[in-house]
């Protein structure tokens, strides 16, 4: 933690495709705390055919996880206007926060951990219609990966796998909070965006490299069966450990476009709070979500210390977000 607190003291220097780009632009956040900001998230899901029991369980979520208060610290926000936070710009936003929102501490009143972005993201994938139907043929050739015990990197097995044994949060868990079983279709969506796999020989975190990775990864989950959403856009925060010879699924958001807004649902890590988060250009979009990951491999003490984010929006990559310590 002592690390995360001195990165945001010092600063994080972000590398994008081109060089990072400070747009200026505003950027308008809210908690989705107001019945007002729900309501309104809710119609705009079932205006682009999310199923109504999919919504409907994603309002539960919401209500129960914002019911004792979500615990951001927001001391140096400015004053609340209608449910919404309105920021001058990306690195407004930033320095009025004292940590990653994934990094929001736990309450005594909720369990430890809820949901986590994955979960949220493939239940409402699922209502509109997705599922990843052959996520598992061909097991063994997939290169799937699993972090034993003693934090070696090792193939996972067909039984974890089908389990989504540290993917996907606990199914007990799920079914307490959501009210019903994680689906079979959800389950399999959640195992194609976000578990492990296996990096060709040779790779490494050059750009041309990174951008080969994103596309492979991506034509991964379309031999899954998945299909990207065409009314909004799937995004996904890739993180891509050349040290360790893996690329994972580190966070994930729906996006919706609205009078010329990007306007993104996400849920911020087990213990973090359901946002929704609305950008005027794509480059704020991806620095904001490239921004609390990178935080983690900045820190010398993860796992994944120097390894490189990758943003991308359906089959687009976005972003490159590179650390400030190698691996």
């Amino acid at each position: 933690m002592w690390f995360r607190r001195f990165i945001f003291t010092c600063g994080i220097l972000f590398s994008g495709l081109t060089g990072l780009t400070v747009s200026g632009a505003e950027i308008r956040l809210s908690f989705i705390e107001h019945e007002s900001v729900l309501t309104d998230t809710c119609q705009l899901l079932k205006a682009k055919g999310f199923a109504a029991d999919s919504v409907a369980k994603f309002a539960r979520l919401v209500r129960y996880h914002n019911q004792p208060g979500n615990r951001v610290d927001r001391s140096k926000f400015p004053p609340q206007q209608n449910g919404y936070y309105h920021f001058d710009s990306f690195k407004d936003l930033t320095n009025r926060t004292t940590c990653g929102f994934s990094e929001t501490p736990g309450s005594d009143v909720l369990p430890e951990h809820t949901l986590m972005c994955f979960d949220v993201a493939s239940l409402l994938l699922k209502g509109l219609g997705h599922d990843a139907p052959h996520v598992a043929d061909g097991f063994l050739e997939k290169g799937f990966l699993a972090l034993a015990k003693n934090g070696r990197v090792a193939p996972m097995a067909l039984e974890t796998f089908h389990a989504a044994t540290g993917v996907l949060s606990p199914t007990n868990g799920y079914e307490t909070l959501v009210g019903a079983p994680r689906s079979d279709a959800e389950t399999r969506i959640g195992l194609s965006l976000r578990t492990k796999r296996r990096l060709p020989a040779g790779c490494t975190d050059s750009d041309k490299d990174l951008r080969a990775i994103c596309a492979d990864r991506i034509r991964a989950m379309e031999r899954d069966g998945f299909r990207f959403p065409r009314n909004c856009q799937l995004g996904l925060g890739l993180v891509v450990n050349t040290k360790r010879g893996y690329v994972w699924g580190d966070h994930s958001f729906i996006c919706i476009k609205r009078r010329g807004r990007f306007i993104c649902l996400e849920k911020n890590g087990p213990k973090g709070p359901y946002v929704r988060v609305e950008f005027k250009t794509e480059q704020d979009m991806a620095d904001y979500m490239g921004w609390d990951l990178l935080l983690d491999v900045s820190n010398p003490e993860t796992a994944e210390a120097g390894s490189v984010v990758l943003v991308s929006l359906n089959e687009r990559l976005l972003g490159i977000y590179r650390p400030p310590i190698k691996p």
